[in-house]
Order: structure tokens, then sequence, then C-alpha cells
């Protein structure tokens, strides 16, 4: 959740002043669906997955790393906003999914 509320204050209208997002997170028996709405228009272009970034860099993983725990990663861009939704396994106590 923290990765799709920081891309959307830093890559939408909804970081700037009067902007908001939504975050909504849907517990089922064994999984959480994490899904952020906000106030952008998605990706210029999708990001490669197939390609990390520079393992100096200090940002550009994040999204990579939601979409390899996730069961279902998906955006949907519409005019006025963006929907982000990943879809991660609940572990039980002993960290076993």
């Amino acid at each position: 959740m923290s990765e799709f509320a920081t891309n959307a204050i830093r890559y939408s209208r909804s970081g700037q002043r009067g902007g908001t997002f939504v975050v909504d997170l849907r517990f089922q028996a064994t999984l959480v669906r994490i899904r952020v709405v906000d106030q952008g228009t998605g990706y210029a272009m999708a990001p490669d997955w197939g390609v990390m970034p520079d393992v100096l860099a200090e940002s550009g993983r994040g999204l990579a790393l939601v979409a390899g725990l996730a069961e279902n990663y998906g955006t949907v861009t519409e005019a006025d906003r963006c929907t982000v939704t990943a879809d991660l396994p609940l572990l039980d106590p002993g960290g076993r999914p």
C-alpha cells in the first residue's frame, strides 16, 4: 500500500495542493486486495519488468517488487484517474501462504 500511495503523491496531481487519492483494502480468506485511485493518468510507458534499475539507484524497484509478490496486479487508466490494484497473499502466523 505504501508503494502505491507514494506513487500517487509523487507522480500524479494527487500530490499537489488540493489533490486527493483513495486507498481501499479488502481482506479475503487468503489474500488482501489493495487498490489506490489517484488523480493521474497512469504511466506514459508500462514498466519493463525484465529490466531492473541500477543497483545503486535509490528508487525504481517498488512496483517490480509488488508485481513479483502479488497474485494479481494491474493498472487501469481513465481520463482523470488511475487505479492500481494488487492481490497479495496473506501469511499464516508461521509465515506460510
